[in-house]
């Protein structure tokens, strides 16, 4: 039996116990080849290979899983040293989302508010620095020939509904966001992207947006999961939802909060966002909830059949 692999050893990917084996193993005869060589048997994963005794060690490193909580609990990033662990019973948080998610309409769209820590201090509103940056960013723009092509962005999401004029009487909490230009020659589609500073503060010390915001719990699926899942079927197919986090409209009380300036005809304006935009800490969370619960619930009737 030959595979193509002209490497002198290969490294260990998985090592499974007997009865974890007998599961996944197929009615396939094994190949068996001279005394001493691997054994090739076929399994529900593909083709495996077992030691016909003692084998050289050519890694120093072996991982053994007893259970799926032992390595969800080895992959968590706070026990990597990479992320702190979430502050506050993030729970409670998902399970006040979904009391206050509104029911998806007939044209397909859920609403929601921003997911507020209880305890945040006073939230300054930012309008000195953002209209302080909005100069730096006009400037910018103007010196590379892209204030036109900028403007049209921000209009077309005028159009869309993304971004709504603001009123003048402020609902709820106040917050103005920075923006700039995000360039990238090498993409095949996008090269002009406006990005949004909800991190910024407006003066030292003072929380910024993200900062009174809870990050909420993941509800995305699994790594490991969504690996072991693929290899029980021969062909996967993925797919990326276009500006995906727009996708989910923010209620009224809080579009304030997210609040930034352009400019129109000559004068300074002010627009909100109506739906969640990248950049804030939360819209993983409110994507991945309204995900959640389009699941559970199921697809809408098609509007041509009723």
């Amino acid at each position: 039996m030959t595979d193509g692999d002209d490497k002198p050893e290969l490294s260990v990917h998985i090592i499974l116990g007997v009865s974890d084996y007998t599961i996944i193993r197929t009615e396939t005869r094994p190949k068996i080849g001279s005394p001493g060589e691997s054994v090739a048997e076929l399994t529900k994963f593909g083709c495996s290979i077992m030691s016909p005794g003692k084998e050289v060690v050519i890694s120093s490193m072996l991982l053994t899983q007893t259970a799926v909580a032992d390595y969800e609990q080895l992959c968590k990033l706070d026990v990597l040293g990479i992320q702190d662990s979430a502050i506050g019973d993030q729970a409670n948080v998902y399970d006040e989302f979904k009391e206050q998610l509104k029911t998806r309409s007939a044209e397909g769209w859920y609403e929601t508010g921003l997911p507020w820590k209880g305890n945040h201090p006073p939230l300054p509103n930012n309008k000195g620095g953002s209209l302080k940056r909005l100069v730096n960013t006009v400037r910018k723009l103007e010196n590379q020939g892209l204030l036109e092509h900028y403007d049209a962005i921000i209009k077309e999401q005028l159009v869309e509904g993304i971004v709504e004029p603001a009123e003048e009487q402020v609902v709820g909490r106040e917050f103005y966001i920075p923006h700039k230009p995000m360039i990238r020659e090498s993409a095949d589609s996008t090269k002009l992207r406006v990005v949004y500073d909800a991190s910024a503060q407006a003066y030292d010390k003072a929380p910024s947006l993200n900062d009174c915001l809870h990050a909420g719990p993941p509800l995305q699926n699994q790594l490991w999961s969504v690996l072991v899942r693929s290899r029980f079927h021969p062909v996967l197919t993925t797919r990326d939802m276009e500006q995906a986090f727009l996708q989910v409209r923010i209620r009224m009380q809080d579009r304030d909060a997210m609040l930034f300036h352009w400019i129109a005809d000559i004068e300074t304006r002010w627009v909100r966002f109506t739906r969640a935009l990248f950049g804030l800490s939360s819209s993983p969370f409110l994507l991945g909830g309204c995900g959640v619960n389009d699941i559970a619930k199921g697809p809408l009737e098609d509007p041509l059949d009723t």
